[in-house]
């Protein structure tokens, strides 16, 4: 693989991998909305759930850019 060819798939990788956190920012944006609102203690441990599932995926792409 040349030069050019290894940073193609760089910035290839670094795209992505903005694109997928960019989303799952989103998806966790979404998901303390439906927190701030919720009263069922049940449904309200899911979303957490789901939450800390997102910032997981999140560290796996990124560790240095993944939130605390």
């Amino acid at each position: 693989m040349n030069d050019d060819s290894r940073a193609l798939a760089l910035l290839g990788a670094s795209t992505e991998g903005a694109l997928l956190r960019r989303t799952y920012n989103k998806h966790i944006a979404d998901l303390h909305v439906q927190l701030e609102t919720q009263r069922d203690s049940t449904r309200a441990a899911e979303l957490r759930g789901r939450v800390m599932a997102y910032r997981e995926m999140l560290r796996d792409i990124d560790p240095q850019k993944a939130p605390d």
